[in-house]
């Protein structure tokens, strides 16, 4: 999928929710969206000329997480994870997807992601979490995961997860995040998965969607400003 047809596929979900409830078309079913906002900025930087304008702040309160299916997933490590309670819970996130087969954008997205980690290493595993959540699940092992992490250098990286879930499960996280295709044809084609990164601070109850093709210094600055503790700043009001 481009990272066009990407945050079009997001942003089509987000403003679908505040006219009302998805309705996903298979199980499991995930609890009704809230109502959100959806905010526009069409006077960024140049420097975030790729970024996505979208940030979701639910109007009611409720978390956005409490949408999330708390589905059973397994890391790279062989740990069992718990994806709502375990990872999401009060975490800033960076949420990225891959497979381990992909020849396309997955090495890009993990080696932009490495970068980030790196300016990050201090927080990491201390209150920010990255993962990468296979889209293939009928085929990835963990110890398919194991092997891909190592392969790209950051199997022992802390605060860093590769997760493989069972492809109901899979699904359902996608479609609560907003990373899947409109059409459902594309969208069981996991070649043609989301080059989307989804992130978040679950403390703030503030997502949003960010096209992967992104340079990593764009994704680093993107994610500060979104998963900061305080106010959301436009870069150019900062003092």
């Amino acid at each position: 999928m481009s990272n066009s047809a990407s945050e079009f596929s997001l942003r089509s979900l987000w403003q679908r929710l505040v006219a009302s409830p998805p309705t996903p078309p298979m199980p499991p079913t995930p609890p009704a969206a809230p109502a959100v906002s959806v905010k526009s900025s069409t006077s960024r930087p140049a420097g975030d000329s790729f970024a996505s304008p979208l940030v979701v702040e639910p109007k009611s309160g409720a978390k956005m997480s409490s949408r999330f299916p708390d589905a059973v997933l397994r890391n790279h490590r062989g740990e069992t994870r718990r994806f709502r309670s375990d990872l999401v819970s009060g975490q800033k996130l960076l949420i990225g997807f891959i497979y381990t087969r992909c020849e396309g954008i997955c090495p890009r997205t993990v080696a932009s992601l490495k970068r980030i980690h790196a300016q990050l290493r201090q927080e990491m595993g201390q209150g920010t979490r990255l993962l990468c959540l296979t889209v293939d699940a009928r085929r990835d092992t963990v110890a398919d995961l194991r092997a891909y992490a190592e392969a790209q250098g950051v199997a022992d990286l802390p605060g860093w997860e590769f997760l493989v879930g069972s492809e109901e499960d899979t699904l359902a996280i996608r479609r609560a995040l907003g990373a899947y295709d409109l059409d459902p044809e594309v969208d069981r084609d996991f070649r043609q998965h989301s080059g989307l990164f989804i992130m978040g601070n679950d403390r703030t109850n503030r997502w949003m969607g960010l096209a992967s093709g992104n340079p990593a210094e764009i994704v680093l600055r993107t994610f500060k400003r979104v998963t900061r503790e305080g106010p959301l700043v436009h870069p150019r009001n900062r003092a």
